[in-house]
């Protein structure tokens, strides 16, 4: 899945590309890059997957025990996003809390993708309203 950001500092565009796993309708990513701090929870950013560029909404899951289930359901999909994410596991199977919790401190997190329709110019400017209106700051950004 390709991404489309905008530098939270720079305010350049910027293409990501970042794994996924499908989970119920959902998408879930490792975030475990710097590009994940240029996300705000709930706010449109396009994409391009499959060959077709959309809108998803991304939620930030920072919950330790969410995190270890959906790393879970990552890793049985993809068996490379334990290598990659590369967390240790405990004798019990699971992951090392420890380890998982000094990885959240440091700002791992995962990333739950919520897609919405075909994406272009006119459909994020669609998506980022509707985002502003349910975050109540249309009128903060009324020429947007």
């Amino acid at each position: 899945m390709l991404l489309q950001l905008t530098g939270r500092r720079t305010g350049r565009t910027f293409l990501q590309p970042v794994s996924h796993v499908r989970d119920r309708g959902t998408l879930l990513t490792p975030g475990g890059g710097n590009w994940k701090l240029n996300l705000v929870e709930g706010r449109p950013v396009p994409v391009h997957i499959r060959g077709q560029d959309r809108t998803a909404r991304p939620e930030i899951v920072r919950d330790p025990e969410a995190i270890e289930r959906l790393l879970r359901i990552m890793t049985r999909a993809n068996p490379m996003v334990g290598r990659f994410v590369g967390l240790r596991h405990g004798p019990d199977g699971g992951l090392d809390r420890a380890a998982l919790e000094r990885a959240i401190v440091h700002w791992f997190v995962v990333v739950r993708w919520h897609l919405a329709g075909p994406s272009g110019r006119a459909a994020v400017r669609r998506e980022t309203r509707r985002w502003l209106v349910e975050e109540g700051m249309a009128r903060r950004f009324a020429g947007s």
